[in-house]
């Protein structure tokens, strides 16, 4: 009986031997810390321990009454297991986790990159008890080429617009460890006038010329990897009306006279050009800003008032333009264009006469002109004489009306001798 529970004795040692093993060791990279895999086929009581060159960095005593580790991992520091919620990361400090697998154990050794002292590479080795130790390949501490988001001005593969002759720059913002070396790629003759900056992660135009657009490529590249962003640097333009030739000039902003029948939709037309595209908003005559964004909206007229007031607001990183849009109800009586135009024109014999009578009304008025009491042969509500000569002086009159009304102004024009 003796003879037979010393049997059992010796097998159980033997498979409880035959199953402390190293089964395979792996390393990673993470931004801040390298990491390094040792998958264990045990059965506790056992000892779990790292060497990085023969020297022992981190172990463990793994007790047989070890607590459930299915779903947590444990940590293991200075040569106890801590569960992981009480761990504290100390910087600059090795440190281990243990899991208990389904079929094994993972033990991993966490070695932060930025350890005083630490060695760029090195050769680590994981052994249990007693067991033929397994080494991994030589580990480089590190991590490839990363963007850094709060640094990123420009995003990958993205138009980007400058003025011609302003100064402009291309951001290419890596980190890595090693820090990347960056390369850049530029269109055919753009070299000229062109400055590298912080290590090469910017690239600075002096002065926008054409033969700076184009596609751009930097290439960030260490050990662990490479990677890359691309720009295409294009000519922009601040917004501008499409024929302006139609509408009134006041101060900055462009001014359409429109009718708009009762009951009847019109439709306001905001054409612009931009590089980049401009942003279109639209505001009614109490500033408030409509959801309208395309080109041109459909408005109907006022209802209690004789006119009302739309604008577009035209907007890029270049500039802003707007105009305005003077609706009147259809039925309106004339009005003056502009209220406050100079009614005491002296000029010098070869200069131009200029006098603004421009009107607007539904139906459009019609303009008679008068000088000195008598009527002359001009329709047009803007009178034009070129060159003035001492005869043009005298008091001239316009006249403009509808069917609902009617509206005058008086001039005093001088003409003075050289």
């Amino acid at each position: 009986m003796s003879l037979l529970r010393t049997l059992i004795l010796l097998l159980s040692l033997c498979l409880s031997l035959a199953h402390h093993q190293v089964t395979h060791v792996r390393g990673s990279n993470r931004r801040n810390e390298a990491v390094i895999w040792c998958f264990v086929t045990a059965r506790p009581p056992m000892k779990l321990s790292w060497k990085m060159d023969h020297h022992k960095i981190l172990s463990v005593n793994v007790p047989e009454n070890l607590p459930d580790m299915e779903r947590e991992w444990s940590i293991v520091q200075a040569g106890k297991l801590y569960p992981k919620k009480d761990f504290v990361r100390l910087p600059g400090k090795f440190y281990g986790m243990l899991k208990k697998r389904r079929n094994d154990y993972a033990f991993a050794l966490v070695i932060p990159t930025a350890a005083p002292g630490l060695r760029r590479t090195g050769n680590f080795v994981c052994e249990v008890g007693n067991s033929p130790p397994v080494s991994n390949k030589t580990l480089s501490f590190g991590h490839p080429p990363t963007l850094v988001p709060e640094r990123q001005l420009l995003a990958n593969n993205s138009d980007n617009f400058a003025l011609p002759g302003s100064a402009f720059a291309l951001n290419c913002p890596f980190e890595g460890d090693p820090l990347p070396e960056v390369s850049w790629t530029t269109p055919k003759g753009a070299k000229n006038g062109v400055l590298y900056e912080e290590a090469g992660q910017k690239l600075r135009i002096l002065s926008v010329k054409a033969y700076h657009l184009g596609e751009y490529q930097c290439m960030s590249k260490n050990s662990h990897g490479e990677k890359g962003m691309r720009f295409f640097l294009k000519s922009g333009e601040p917004p501008k009306l499409l024929d302006i030739s139609k509408y009134d000039k006041t101060l900055e902003s462009f001014v359409e006279h429109l009718v708009a029948p009762l009951n009847k939709k019109i439709t306001l037309n905001c054409p612009v050009s931009g590089k980049p595209q401009p942003k279109i908003c639209w505001y009614r005559r109490d500033s408030k800003r409509l959801k309208h964004t395309s080109q041109s909206i459909r408005i109907r007229a006022p209802k209690n008032r004789n006119s009302t007031f739309f604008s577009c607001f035209a907007t890029n990183q270049f500039g802003h333009t707007e105009k305005m849009f003077h609706i009147f109800k259809e039925g309106q009586i004339p009005i003056f264009q502009r209220s406050e135009v100079n009614r005491n024109v002296a000029v010098r014999m070869g200069q131009e006469i200029i006098l603004d009578c421009a009107t607007f009304g539904a139906p459009v008025p019609g303009v008679s002109w008068f000088k000195d009491g008598q009527e002359i042969a001009q329709k047009k509500d803007v009178l034009r004489i070129f060159p003035a000569r001492m005869q043009d002086s005298g008091i001239y009159r316009c006249k403009g009306g509808n069917i609902h009304g009617f509206l005058s102004r008086t001039f005093r024009v001088f003409v003075k001798p050289l």
